[in-house]
């Protein structure tokens, strides 16, 4: 039995216009209905605090999952999380939250740090995407309450071999909340709150699991990829606009040297979003230009000729991809712009070496 994601409904917070119409586009395929939006974790957290009080004299449908992009402006991802999960207004604490960014450890670890529930890495597949909605429905994690951490049990499985395991508790340690049951708060010595609750998600579902015959519509998977070829067209545009932001960026930076760091933090989101995009269209070269761009664009980085220079080439790089639509690893001429980037950045480094 397949899963009815007409079932459910998804809070998408994204910042980023097009990437927020790509997963829209990407849900409503799958056949998730009712999507609200928020364009960062500000207006989520307004959302929610509408939601807690009075969802249906206000016309909104309770939350069923939320899916949100980390890197926001104001109030990012992983504060929203934070508020969700400890706040005293949030209105379900143990909502599933499935988190997307670029393929960071560190921004991973905070994540999961701050009770994320799974993680979609960008560029993002359909099927990626499904899987984790999916692994949300199928697979609920008990949550764990401590004094410093509250989210889905960081552990997915349980250690083997380790001698003396730190995170081993005694059942004198542990009190586990099972659904209707009333927490025993003046239970003393207690480290560590387990909370067991029934799946009301895999019942709206259709209560069928993987093992039980429960899965994706592999015509709503179909449909799904064809909405991002459908888009195509329009991550073309998204780009061009893109270059254009780059290029003033970097005219401006030329102009005047002195007001590079300011400039390249406006860069380095242009940069990120590029990465975060490419590979899910067929452009992983995009990612890979994307990805150095940001690098080299960091906070510390010493405003020279030689980085105006090496800015420039990563443009020209990206401009190259986009006018001979080079997807995939690109061939020869993949091949001679990883080459001809490897050397700017050599020459670079040798000049701040210098």
């Amino acid at each position: 039995m397949a899963f009815d994601f007409s079932r459910i409904s998804v809070l998408l917070v994204e910042d980023a216009a097009f990437m927020r119409s790509l997963m829209v586009g990407v849900m409503r395929a799958l056949g998730v209905e009712r999507i609200h939006l928020a364009e960062d974790g500000q207006e989520a957290i307004d959302m929610m605090k509408v939601l807690a009080g009075n969802a249906e004299k206000t016309g909104f449908s309770p939350v069923d999952m939320i899916v949100s992009d980390v890197e926001m402006p104001n109030v990012d991802g992983l504060m929203f999380l934070r508020w969700l999960r400890r706040h005293e207004q949030s209105p379900d604490r143990f909502i599933p939250v499935v988190m997307t960014d670029v393929a960071d450890s560190a921004i991973v670890g905070k994540a999961r740090d701050a009770g994320v529930t799974e993680f979609v890495v960008k560029p993002f597949s359909v099927e990626g995407l499904a899987a984790r909605m999916a692994n949300v429905i199928e697979f609920p994690r008990q949550y764990v309450y401590n004094p410093t951490y509250f989210g889905p049990d960081r552990r997915r499985h349980e250690p083997t071999e380790i001698e003396d395991d730190k995170r081993k508790l005694g059942d004198d340690d542990v009190n586990i909340i099972y659904s209707g049951k009333t927490p025993d708060a003046d239970k003393e010595g207690v480290k560590v709150w387990l909370f067991r609750q029934q799946n009301r998600l895999l019942e709206r579902m259709g209560g069928k699991s993987a093992a039980e015959g429960g899965s994706i519509d592999p015509d709503m998977l179909k449909a799904a990829r064809e909405q991002v070829v459908e888009m195509e067209e329009d991550y073309a545009d998204w780009v061009a606009s893109s270059i254009t932001k780059l290029e003033q960026t970097h005219n401006r930076i030329v102009e005047n040297i002195a007001d590079a760091p300011r400039q390249l933090d406006a860069m380095r989101v242009v940069a990120r979003e590029l990465r975060g995009q490419g590979g899910t269209f067929g452009y992983p070269l995009m990612t890979h230009f994307g990805r150095s761009l940001e690098e080299i664009a960091s906070e510390d980085v010493r405003a020279t000729e030689q980085l105006v220079e090496l800015i420039s080439a990563h443009i020209d790089g990206i401009k190259v991809v986009m006018r001979e639509h080079i997807k995939g690893d690109g061939g020869e001429i993949g091949a001679e712009l990883l080459k001809g980037l490897e050397e700017a950045k050599k020459k670079h480094a040798t000049s701040e070496a210098v």
